[in-house]
């Protein structure tokens, strides 16, 4: 199938290349990208891993070899079919255009009502992880990018010097964050804060 500028790809290589500081990144077969561009050649210019000005750019030509490097994403929006006694509960699948393309039944599920809500909020959250909220393009460089969360709240560790005085945190440009989310929102936090004992890894 034929790629189009700004769509979201799984690569089935291994990529490594320099990024804008000359350093040498590898990113594993299975990693997200973007096709950044696709010049008037047919040359796919796709951006591996994380989508900022420091990723990797790899060029595939038209064709089977681009299709033997990535593999489209489709898009899946899951939405939540409330429960009855009818025919249970259920979750309806929409396209980027907010068409439903599929549908999952639940009923049968053992465990009623509850068992089956429990299971279909799963499906969803499972469904919509990773899904962006919205495509916006970057006015300069043209390329496109997936809002995955709008309104994440950052969080910082409380720090205090000697005297008790909080200390702040400061981010500089290129800084890695990790971002978590459960049903109260999505935050980010600095990953040397992700850690005992303020989080657990869970293990089961």
């Amino acid at each position: 199938m034929p790629f189009t500028k700004g769509q979201r790809v799984r690569m089935l290589v291994e990529s490594i290349g320099d990024d804008a500081n000359d350093v040498e990144r590898t990113y594993p077969a299975g990693t997200l990208a973007v096709v950044d561009d696709i010049d008037d050649r047919g040359i796919h210019h796709v951006v591996v891993g994380p989508p900022t000005d420091d990723s990797i750019v790899q060029c595939f030509d038209t064709g089977p070899e681009a299709e033997a490097a990535m593999k489209a994403l489709p898009y899946l929006r899951a939405e939540p079919i409330p429960y009855s006694s009818v025919v249970g509960a259920g979750v309806l699948l929409h396209d980027e255009t907010g068409k439903v393309i599929g549908k999952i039944a639940l009923l049968g599920v053992e465990g009623g009502r509850e068992a089956q809500e429990a299971l279909r909020d799963r499906l969803v959250k499972a469904i919509s992880a990773g899904q962006p909220e919205r495509q916006v393009t970057h006015t300069k460089r043209g390329s496109t990018y997936d809002v995955v969360a709008s309104a994440a709240l950052f969080q910082v560790s409380d720090r205090q010097d000697l005297h008790g005085i909080p200390k702040g945190r400061i981010v500089e440009d290129g800084d890695p964050v990790t971002v978590y989310c459960n049903e109260h929102g999505t935050f980010v936090r600095f990953p040397d804060e992700m850690v005992s004992p303020r989080f657990e890894e869970v293990t089961s």
